[in-house]
């Protein structure tokens, strides 16, 4: 165990200083700040200071030809519309914002909270396979090394997932729904692989089906409440906005997503 954790620590300290040159950044900046102030141009002061002062700098000249990008780095009201995409990621968001609130920049604070993930990660896999040279070297392949290098919700997500089968792999049940609901929080989303995971155990006889639907009702509250908190939109937003074109005002763009297309 020790030799991973010191391995899982030095990856986990390359990744901190070594952050993935991403967009994302910015917007979760403004969305842990959003928090504790309202104004626009106070959310957009504070992200781009954020944002400027990161070691990895975002590439404009990639995305020369596409608008969004530029509008949202100098546009306040474009860019407190966007927050909401951020925010969904409550978990995440809130342990930046406690980090902030204790002396540590925001980007700072959320690129440890990936950090710490990754190492995390690690240590679990070594508990669940016994076999720290196999753990290791899964840290080192680069979607698991990535996940320690993103800001975004994503690596705290899969930290809790990873958790919780380990738990359902000790058979812990239970304990392992309890997790696994928690991970809604971190990534509102994650409902629907709770669903998924809650279905199979009930198939399998592991949980009983009232326990299962309980577990269920209460991923489905924890998303909605998640969604209500962070002030997020829809899902038919959410998809148009990731995957068919990002809009300036989200709020008031028609969406173009159907349900069909959306599954």
């Amino acid at each position: 165990l020790l030799p991973l954790f010191i391995i899982g620590h030095k990856l986990a300290f390359i990744a901190f200083q070594r952050p993935l040159p991403t967009y994302d950044r910015f917007l979760y900046a403004g969305a842990v700040a959003s928090f504790r102030y309202s104004d626009p141009a106070t959310l957009h002061r504070i992200a781009r200071a954020e944002f400027d002062a990161e070691p990895s700098r975002f590439d404009f000249d990639s995305v020369a030809s596409e608008p969004y990008f530029a509008d949202i780095y100098n546009n306040p009201a474009h860019f407190v519309q966007q927050l909401g995409l951020s925010r969904v990621k409550l978990g995440y968001v809130t342990t930046g914002y406690l980090l902030w609130r204790a002396g540590l920049p925001i980007l700072i604070s959320l690129r440890l909270v990936s950090a710490c993930c990754l190492l995390v990660v690690g240590l679990v896999i070594f508990l669940w396979t016994r076999d720290a040279l196999l753990s290791a070297l899964l840290l080192l392949t680069p979607p698991v090394l990535n996940m320690g290098r993103m800001v975004t919700g994503d690596p705290l997500s899969s930290t809790v997932i990873v958790i919780a089968l380990l738990i359902f792999a000790k058979g812990k049940d239970l304990l392992g729904c309890c997790l696994l609901i928690a991970s809604v929080f971190a990534r509102s989303d994650n409902f629907l692989l709770v669903l998924i995971l809650l279905a199979g155990l009930v198939w399998s006889r592991r949980l009983r089906p009232s326990w299962g639907a309980a577990c269920a009702a209460a991923a489905v509250i924890s998303a909605v409440l998640v969604n209500h908190v962070a002030g997020s939109f829809s899902y038919r937003v959410l998809m148009h906005h990731s995957f068919v074109k990002p809009e300036f005002e989200p709020l008031t763009h028609p969406v173009t997503v159907t349900f069909a297309e959306y599954l």
